[in-house]
Parts: structure tokens; C-alpha cells; sequence
């Protein structure tokens, strides 16, 4: 599981069902659409996630409408509806708020502008209702592809976490000073603003260190220390070093006011 990026699907292994199916289920397309078709995936993949408008002009206005009115059949009893299987099977969380598991497809291109990639699998982007909703409408490209981006393995996301009144406090935020790549760093700054991703994980992680404080068992402040970077090295392995949750542990371990009855104050009394 890694927050921001994907697996890409394999082209090679899916492109020849994938576009025989769409063929074969819908009426305004012949099997010499196919090579179009096909040459048009194949751009969209050595383009790293996009095409021009040169690309998508090689095929009809009228049979582009007829690719987009295929995606429907994606859902559930649909003759497409393996490609959506597929896409999300092997997802755990939205790559983009690494926080919820209850999918949509998003179309990287929109399928309003870009109708002939509608059914593409490598512009479809399993990702959770609240961020699809969020991206609908707004520039593509401001946004990072799951699929083709590389993010670099850093502490991307820093947090600050302070003690009041015997409850943690904690805030998230974007690092970007270690992004060397400034394309990579816009996308990632741009996506956080536009679907409000540190407003609904501070709220997330506030719940999460909730969760923390009833699972620890540490009876002293040298043995919560210890325990800490148990938990750093745990959450780093399951999700990696640029997710959220490894930063709200790595904010909790340099809080000074950090002592073991803090921790125990939340365990017993505990607020979500």
C-alpha cells in the first residue's frame, strides 16, 4: 500500500480483451476500429498517461461518443464490468487521501473531453467517492497519475503534534522543501489543496492516534519510546515512509510534552 501512486495495470496482457469486448458490445464500432483503438491505448502509454488532440482525431466524434457510452456497462453485470473488477481488486486505499476503501473509477482525462479513453483501463484510477467528487471538473493535469507519477520515497507529509490539556493536537502539512522535482511537487501541493486532503486527514489522524493510545500497553514513558518507533518501523512497512500515518507517528515521537500519562489519559478516556 502506498499513498499517491498504483501498480499500473499491464497493457500488454489486457489491451487485446479489453478492446475486442468493447467492439463486440457495442454497435457503432467494426473490428477495423480496433487498431485505432488500440494505436490510441498504445500513445496513451508511451506518452506516460496522456494524449493530444492529434491522437484522439484519429478516431470519429460519433464513435468516440459510442466508446463513452460503453463505460456504463463497467458496473456491476456489465460486459465491462472485469475491467472494473480488475482495476480494484488489488487497491486497499485511495491512493490520494490513503484513507478509505469505498472505490469509484475516477477518468484521469475526463471522459467529457477525452470520450475515447472512457473505457481505457490505464485512465481509469481506483479512488474513493469524496476525492473523485472533489476532482470532477478541475484541470487534469494539476493532478498526479496514479499510474505514471513518481513520487519519491521521502516524508513527504510532515506533522506537528502538541499536547493541550492532556489531549494531542495535531496538524499536517505538505514538505515540500525535499520534492526536488518541481512538476511532482505542483501536482502534489495542487491535489492536496483541491480535494482538501490536510482538512480531512487531520481529522483522521486525530481518530488514529485515539486508536494508538487504547492499543498501547506501555506502562512507562522509556518503555512508549521504544514502543513509538516499534510503531514507526510497523506503519512504514504497511503503507511506506510517504504516508500520512507514518507522519503523524514520526510528529507524536518528537512531541516533547510526549509522557506515558498522556498516553494513558486518552486510553481511559478516550475521544473520537
Amino acid at each position: 500500500i502506498r499513498m499517491w501512486t498504483l501498480n499500473k495495470p499491464s497493457l500488454r496482457k489486457t489491451i487485446g480483451k479489453d478492446i475486442d469486448e468493447l467492439v463486440d458490445h457495442c454497435n457503432m464500432l467494426e473490428d477495423t476500429d480496433k487498431p485505432i483503438i488500440k494505436k490510441l491505448y498504445r500513445d496513451y502509454e508511451q506518452r506516460g498517461g496522456n494524449v493530444t488532440d492529434a491522437h484522439l482525431s484519429t478516431i470519429s466524434d460519433d464513435k468516440a461518443k459510442a466508446i463513452q457510452g460503453q463505460y456504463p456497462k463497467t458496473y456491476d453485470g456489465g460486459a465491462l464490468n472485469y475491467i472494473r473488477k480488475e482495476l480494484i481488486d488489488h487497491v486497499q486505499l485511495c491512493p490520494c487521501c490513503s484513507n478509505s476503501s469505498d472505490f469509484t473509477l475516477d477518468h484521469y482525462m475526463p471522459q467529457s473531453s477525452y470520450k475515447a479513453l472512457s473505457v481505457c483501463r490505464l485512465n481509469l484510477i481506483p479512488m474513493c467517492g469524496v476525492c473523485n467528487n472533489l476532482k470532477n471538473g478541475k484541470t487534469y493535469s494539476d493532478f498526479l497519475h496514479a499510474y505514471y507519477d513518481k513520487v519519491p520515497e521521502q516524508e513527504i507529509i510532515k506533522a506537528k503534534v502538541w499536547i493541550v490539556k492532556k489531549r494531542f493536537v495535531v496538524k499536517l502539512k505538505i514538505n515540500d522543501s525535499i520534492i526536488t522535482d518541481p512538476v511532482i511537487c505542483n501536482k502534489i501541493k495542487q491535489q492536496v489543496k483541491e480535494l482538501q486532503i490536510m482538512q480531512r486527514l487531520n481529522k483522521a489522524a486525530q481518530q488514529f492516534i485515539a486508536n494508538l493510545c487504547i492499543s498501547c500497553s506501555c506502562t512507562n514513558s522509556e518503555g512508549l519510546k521504544e514502543w513509538i518507533d516499534e510503531m514507526i518501523l510497523h506503519y512504514d512497512s504497511l503503507y511506506g515512509i510517504t504516508d500520512w500515518r507514518c507522519a503523524v507517528l514520526r510528529g507524536i515521537k518528537s512531541c516533547e510534552q510526549l509522557d506515558i500519562d498522556v498516553v494513558l489519559h486518552n486510553k481511559n478516556n478516550p475521544r473520537f
